[in-house]
């Protein structure tokens, strides 16, 4: 069992992180005050999830506790959450400066990744990863999440769209009866490689711990987006960036 304190000003994710967390102890704080007074009770803490804005959307109060976090309590791991994806040079601002295990971006986690950043938090206390690699993680980790989620809604789209087809066609027979159904089961089929590939990407990125490891989810994260595509180069580019 970890002891974590979750800081963040939003109800519905102290109860979410205290619901499917409930196998460790979570002490909960709505505001930097109210942190610094749980950690003058309880300093002893294996992990801090702390959100970066605590009151607006750029007060940073967040960061001002993961200063004091990182310069007086440097064996709390510390994971950083935000409802802003930090991309290219804010994201590597925020692992130099707070010295971060990871980034989680509200409303893009589920809750096995929250359980993982948790478990992987806690074991790295005991065996520190680089940083460089836990921010190059980290990146490749929000990429292939933004790629499952765009690609998954395109694939979901096209077998939508070839079921309107298909029942547009409604009774009539022969060839173009059969291409509507061929369509639609050309789809589902995609759409089923599509999953059977993101999980064992997921499976992937989950076991990267040393530089040769990252170097292999990379390559398949690259053959995954060569086979089932991406968004034009220009949003591409904007999301490395």
């Amino acid at each position: 069992m970890a002891r974590i304190l979750h800081v963040d000003d939003e109800e519905s994710w102290r109860r979410l992180v205290r619901e499917n967390l409930e196998d460790h102890h979570v002490d909960s704080a709505v505001s930097l005050n109210d942190a610094l007074r749980i950690l003058e009770a309880t300093s002893s803490y294996d992990v801090a999830l702390v959100d970066l804005n605590l009151k607006t959307d750029s007060d940073g109060e967040g960061g001002e506790l993961l200063d004091l976090l990182r310069s007086r309590f440097p064996s709390t791991r510390r994971v950083v959450i935000t409802g802003r994806p930090p991309g290219g040079s804010l994201r590597r601002n925020i692992f130099e400066r707070f010295d971060v295990e990871e980034i989680i971006i509200k409303r893009q986690f589920e809750i096995p990744d929250l359980r993982r950043v948790v478990e992987e938090a806690v074991s790295q206390g005991r065996g520190e990863l680089p940083q460089a690699l836990r921010l190059s993680r980290s990146a490749v980790r929000q990429r292939f999440r933004d790629w499952r989620k765009t690609q998954g809604e395109r694939l979901r789209g096209d077998v939508n769209m070839a079921n309107e087809h298909l029942f547009n066609v409604g009774g009539v027979s022969g060839p173009s009866r059969r291409r509507a159904e061929s369509a639609v089961t050309d789809a589902l089929r995609r759409e089923s490689d599509f999953r059977a590939r993101c999980a064992a990407l997921a499976e992937r990125l989950r076991d990267i711990e040393i530089p040769e490891s990252l170097n292999l989810a990379l390559d398949a994260l690259d053959a995954a987006e060569e086979e089932f595509g991406w968004e034009s180069g220009a949003e591409r580019d904007d999301k490395e960036t």
